[in-house]
């Protein structure tokens, strides 16, 4: 995937989270590899991530509230601030991980 195919995904998925899923597209971003990808401040609500590899990406501040990431790579990766609510994070790989201040991960999650 190039970087302008990956922006227009987000630009679609924007306009579908802002248009209530009236326009664009929701991102789906399964098996994708993002690895030491810059993706702060991402907006990744509702979006479909699973086994996608994050594997180092600078993830900060981004929001996956109610995403699907099952299975999905995320070590090493910094997700402070990061939003989690309502995640589908069944097998998710943490190790690793800065999660300093991300909230809606489950409670006694070692990085």
């Amino acid at each position: 995937m190039t970087q302008e195919e990956f922006n227009e995904i987000l630009k679609r998925h924007k306009l579908w989270l802002d248009s209530d899923g009236v326009y664009g597209q929701k991102a789906k971003l399964d098996c994708v590899n993002l690895r030491f990808c810059n993706l702060k401040g991402v907006d990744f609500r509702n979006a479909d991530l699973r086994n996608a590899d994050f594997f180092n990406a600078n993830l900060s501040f981004a929001n996956f509230e109610e995403a699907n990431i099952e299975g999905a790579n995320l070590s090493g990766a910094d997700l402070s601030n990061a939003n989690f609510k309502l995640s589908n994070l069944i097998n998710v790989n943490f190790q690793g991980a800065n999660i300093e201040g991300a909230i809606g991960l489950p409670k006694g999650l070692n990085s």
